[in-house]
This record gives C-alpha cells, sequence and structure tokens, in this order.
C-alpha cells in the first residue's frame, strides 16, 4: 500500500546512518525442540541499540516457536531518540537522555505478552498488554497505555506547549490506532472520550472527547497558528501553519464550561470540530450562555498566507445582567436576544478582527435600565420651583445624583446594528420606558474594545407646557467594564428657563383676568332708573384698552339722555339723524334753545339692541358718546 511505503521510507531514512552487529544460533537439529537466539548491537546515528530474543522450538516452524525478547533503545539527547520514533513533530522534550525499553513473551502465531516504556526529557509513557503478530487475522495489539508529555503547538510567535496526561485501552492495527476509554488531562483540563487515528498524510481523526472546562479563543488559537498577545488584544504576528495541515477529520466536542472571553463563559456547550482540506470548523454550536441558548458556526480557512472567517451566532432568552455587568449593580437587566452573522480575513489576527464586517439585531424584553430614574426629572423641577434664579451647575448636579437613585422599566425594544472594519455600530434605538423614553446610539471597537455611546433620556412634556418634551444627554466612554459617564444637562436647564416665562405670563394673565373694568374718572355710575347721564362735552378720554383681550364696547343707552341740569339755555330735542354730526357745543356755535313748556318724556330703558357692529367700524362719536340713534 502507498502509505506502508511511505512509511518504511520515512523508517529508513531516519535510521541511516545504521551500523549493528547481529549474531544468531540456530538449533542443531531440524525438528528438535531446541532454543535458537540471536542478539543485535549497534547504532543508529546518536542512538544505541539492543536486541536479545530466544525462541524454543523448530526453527523451520517460525511461527509456532516460544519467543521471548527484549530490547533497548538509548541516547544521551532524548531529543535524538524521538527523532527516531518519529514523534519529533509531535512532542517537546528536552535535552535530556531519553530511553526505550521493552520486553516481549509467548508464541508468534498466538498473543504476546508486551510491555514498553518510553521516558525522555518531559516525555513518559509506557503501554503493556497483548499483541498478535502472525496469524490469520491482520496483527492487532490491545494495550494500556499512559502517556505524559508535551504536544507541540506550532504559533506565529514561537513554538508552545500544551501539557497532556492521558490513559487509554489502545487497540493497534496496521494503520489505525483506536483510543478507548481516554481518560486525563490536557492543559490540567479533565477529558475522556474515544478517538481513532488513521495514520498517513494527512492523519485521519474520528470520535468524541469530553472536558470539564475549556478557554475557546486559546483553542482557536492553537487550531489557526494564531499569536496570542494577552487576552484583551490581537497580535499582530502573522498566522502559522496551525492545525490546517496534517490532520483531517471531525471529533464532536463537549464542555462542561467554555470560557469566551474573561468574565463571560457557555455552560453545557457542544460542537462537531471538522478538520478538512486547509480549514478548521466549529459546527452545531449550541449551548447555554447567560441562562439563554448560543446556537451557530464558525469556519477559519487557509487563503494563501492568511486565514478567511465566516461566522453566525444566535442568542436567545440570555440574562442580560450576565452578558453587561456594571459596576456594583447591572447596567441592564432583563431578557436580550441577538443575532450576528459576519465575515474576516487577514495575515494575523489583528488584522482579521480590523477587517470584521457583517450585520446583526438585538432586542430586550423586560428591561430595567439602571441611572436612569423617570422621577428625576420632578426632582429637578421641585428643587428649581424652590430657587429665585437657575444655575446650571446646579441643575447638572441635581439631575446627576436624582438619575442613580431609580431605575428605568422598558417592556421591549429592538435595534439593528452593523459591523465594519472592526467596529460594531449601533443604530438609533428608541426605549419607551414608564414614565420616560431613553434614545440610544453608539460604536464598540473589537480591537481596543473601547465603547462610546451616547443616550437621550427625555420624560413627558406636562399638561400645557409649550416648552416641549424636558431631556439630558448622558455619554458613556472608555474600555468595556471600566467605562466613564458624563451628564451633559444644557437643554434641561434651557427647557427650565423657557417654563419660567410661561408659568410667570400665565400668572399674569390670570391676574389681567380677574379684575373688573376700570370706569373713567370723569364718568358716573349708571342710574337706577336705567337712564343714563350724558358727559360733558369736553374732550374725554376713552377707556385704555387692556394688554391682552381688546377694549370692551359701550352699550347703547337706554333713551336719548336729558339735557344738562347746569343753568343755560336747554336745546330742543333732536330728530332723529341720518348721518352722526358732532353737537353744536362741540364745533364752537351755541346750543338751539328747548322749546317752552316742552319736556322731554321720560321712557323706561328698551330691551337690549342686537350686538353692534365691531368696534373698528364705529365712528369717533360713538366711541366717545355712544350711539346716537
Amino acid at each position: 500500500a502507498p502509505d506502508a511505503v511511505e512509511t518504511a521510507r520515512s523508517l529508513a531514512a531516519r535510521l541511516v546512518p545504521l551500523k549493528t552487529h547481529a549474531t544468531l544460533t540456530l538449533a542443531r537439529e531440524r525438528g528438535a525442540a531446541g532454543s535458537s537466539k540471536l542478539s543485535i548491537e549497534g547504532t543508529a546515528g546518536a542512538v544505541r541499540l539492543r536486541l536479545g530474543a530466544q525462541a524454543n522450538g523448530d526453527p523451520a516452524a517460525p511461527a509456532a516457536l516460544d519467543t521471548r525478547f527484549d530490547g533497548e533503545l538509548a541516547a544521551d539527547d532524548g531529543r535524538a531518540l524521538v527523532a527516531l520514533l518519529g514523534l519529533d513533530r509531535t512532542v517537546v522534550v528536552d535535552k535530556q537522555s531519553g530511553r526505550l525499553s521493552f520486553t516481549g513473551q509467548g508464541v508468534l502465531n498466538g498473543d504476546l505478552r508486551i510491555d514498553a516504556k518510553l521516558a525522555a526529557g518531559g516525555l513518559a509513557a509506557s503501554a503493556n498488554g497483548t499483541a498478535r503478530v502472525f496469524g490469520a487475522e491482520p496483527a492487532t495489539a490491545v494495550l494500556a497505555t499512559t502517556l505524559s508529555a508535551d504536544v507541540r503547538l506550532p504559533r506565529a510567535d514561537g513554538e508552545r506547549k500544551l501539557p497532556l496526561a492521558v490513559t487509554s485501552r489502545v487497540t493497534a492495527k496496521p494503520g489505525t490506532l483506536t483510543f478507548d476509554d481516554l481518560a486525563g488531562t490536557v492543559a490540567g483540563i479533565p477529558v475522556r472520550g474515544r478517538l481513532e487515528a488513521a495514520f498517513g498524510t494527512p492523519i485521519k481523526v474520528d470520535g468524541q472527547l469530553d472536558a470539564d472546562s475549556m478557554n475557546v479563543p486559546a483553542l482557536l488559537a492553537n487550531a489557526t497558528g494564531a499569536a496570542i498577545k494577552d487576552e484583551t488584544a490581537f497580535s499582530p504576528e502573522p498566522f502559522a501553519s496551525g492545525a490546517f495541515d496534517g490532520v483531517r477529520g471531525r471529533i464532536r466536542l463537549g464542555v462542561s464550561r467554555a470560557a469566551l472571553s474573561p468574565g463571560l463563559s457557555a455552560r453545557q456547550a457542544h460542537a462537531d470540530v471538522r478538520l478538512g482540506a486547509g480549514e478548521i470548523a466549529l459546527e452545531d454550536i449550541d449551548g447555554e450562555l447567560a441562562a439563554g441558548r448560543l446556537t451557530g458556526a464558525v469556519t477559519f480557512r487557509r487563503v494563501g498566507d492568511g486565514v478567511a472567517m465566516h461566522g453566525r451566532w444566535a442568542l436567545a432568552g440570555a440574562d442580560a445582567a450576565a452578558l453587561l455587568p456594571g459596576e456594583g449593580r447591572a447596567a441592564v437587566a432583563g431578557k436580550l436576544t441577538a443575532q450576528v452573522e459576519v465575515d474576516a480575513s487577514g495575515r494575523s489576527p489583528a488584522a482579521m478582527v480590523g477587517s470584521l464586517a457583517g450585520t446583526g439585531t438585538v432586542s430586550l424584553a423586560g428591561a430595567d435600565i439602571a441611572g436612569f430614574d423617570p422621577d428625576a426629572f420632578n426632582a429637578v423641577i421641585r428643587a428649581v420651583d424652590e430657587e429665585t434664579t437657575i444655575d446650571a451647575a446646579k441643575v447638572r448636579d441635581i439631575m446627576a445624583a436624582a438619575l442613580e437613585r431609580g431605575t428605568l422599566l422598558v417592556q421591549s425594544a429592538d435595534a439593528a446594528f452593523t459591523i465594519a472594519a472592526g467596529d460594531v455600530r449601533l443604530s438609533t434605538a428608541i426605549l419607551h420606558g414608564q414614565g420616560a423614553d431613553l434614545n440610544a446610539t453608539g460604536h464598540f471597537n473589537l480591537a481596543d474594545r473601547q465603547l462610546d455611546a451616547r443616550l437621550t433620556f427625555s420624560a413627558s412634556a406636562p399638561a400645557g407646557s409649550s416648552g416641549g418634551r424636558p431631556e439630558v444627554y448622558v455619554t458613556v466612554r472608555g474600555p468595556l467594564g471600566a467605562t466613564m459617564r458624563a451628564l451633559d444637562a444644557t437643554t434641561l436647564s434651557a427647557w427650565l428657563t423657557l417654563r419660567a416665562v410661561d408659568r410667570e405670563a400665565r400668572r399674569i394673565d390670570a391676574l389681567e383676568a380677574g379684575r373688573a373694568p376700570t370706569l373713567v374718572p370723569t364718568e358716573a355710575p349708571p342710574a337706577q332708573t336705567g337712564t343714563v347721564a350724558v358727559p360733558p362735552p369736553a374732550s374725554p378720554t376713552p377707556p385704555a384698552p387692556r394688554p391682552v383681550a381688546p377694549p370692551p364696547r359701550r352699550p347703547a343707552p337706554a333713551s336719548r339722555p336729558e339735557a344738562s341740569a347746569t343753568p343755560g339755555p336747554a336745546a330742543p330735542a333732536l330728530p332723529p339723524p341720518i348721518n352722526i354730526r358732532p353737537p353744536a357745543s362741540a364745533t364752537g356755535t351755541s346750543p338751539r334753545p328747548k322749546a317752552p313748556g316742552a319736556a322731554a318724556p321720560a321712557r323706561t330703558a328698551p330691551m337690549r339692541a342686537p350686538a353692534e357692529a365691531p368696534a373698528e367700524e364705529r365712528s369717533l362719536l360713538e366711541r366717545l358718546f355712544g350711539s346716537q340713534r
């Protein structure tokens, strides 16, 4: 088979230069149950080797020989021994002596009892069990094995080691190894499961692994060959080969606790790890995150000297307080649901994050927003009403303290966001709360984890107010987990000023509306009989109009006024005029004498006449003396 030929060539290359000395002693007679011996000693580069074997039986029938053998490979530098065994690309050993010893006993066409031990500068392994080398069935070995080693991880920032300590029941067949009852620790984390590996180029794996915990960013970095600068920064170092080369297959992975970021972990998570040609994918992701359900998939693909990524995730019914913790208390409480789909590519983790692009949605249900007390506006209004002046700085301080006393209850809210160049930008989200509204917009940079958000907090306009809604602006800036909050109450101060002016104007209007009309100083009050005294002909001054209401109309007299009681000739009664003209006294002529003995009959006041024409259509005399009709 091509794989077997390639394995033989690789082994031969590792054995060169090989220098050996062998001694073989056979039984003297055919068919006799004599003893045959084999002894081999030599060197393979820096590795010393020794093999001794003894067989009892007919040498002409080697499969039936009862055999006992033992051997040893040793080197002053364990790295040479590991290279000879073909493990140098898999495990890391120190520059210390190394030794492999093995023994076996049994019939060659039956079960051989095998016992082997390997130790070399940080590598320790053992295997014991049975093996069947000759027979009708393919060679098979079932061994109880233990392994403690540092697995080599190629990374962009240099070689890294992954501590591994496991035990397993290994079944070895030509070209394959099956690890049953696999248990142990990987990087100190307990693991268990089953794996099957088929040797070749590339190695093919299949199986299932369960772990108590796992660092997902570290796992992805190791798989893609990314350098890890620290837990919160992305390295600019180019990607190394990682696990893209040399391994193919699928492993079902289960994790009790999967750390996604500092302080954020998924529980009871599962995913299919698919290793393809130049591709690594986590598919069918399913787990519990912040009491909600997380699903999705992410794929990393080698493209030239860079890596391309595509991911999609959905989170339903998560606890917002667990996802968005605040200092001392949660900034947001309630149920959060979100979806996001992104793409990225780059030669390094930093370049990949800087190229992230995608879209997403987020919604809140039964939300409780801390630091936004709807009663804060009333508290400020009450405080300002007790002052004679409005001080903007004092308004801001009172508002800042009042906001922190309570929370804003929001039944539901939805918003959309976009991701471009690694920057998550939230379109304006409107949160209609109980007693107030909160509008939010801003962006979050994934590379430096900096948040810059602007929130507008507004209450309903008071009844009868002409100044609109009172509102304040709040900015939240800084690294996630250490943001700073600032309040701008300039708009609220202006609203309070307009409110004060409006209230004063209304007070003046109320006072004026309740004031009785003022009589002209020369005007006498109405007589009890219903007649009206005629004012003197001197140029009287009409009543001054009120600031708001138009000047009151003078009602029509009940009857023509009688002559003045002052001494002198009385004027005769005037006939009904067609056009109203000024009286004679007003033009400088003497009044017409009244007929002797003629007295004007007293008449009672008639019923109220219909409404007069608008004041602007009356003549000057009508305005001064009333109607002469």
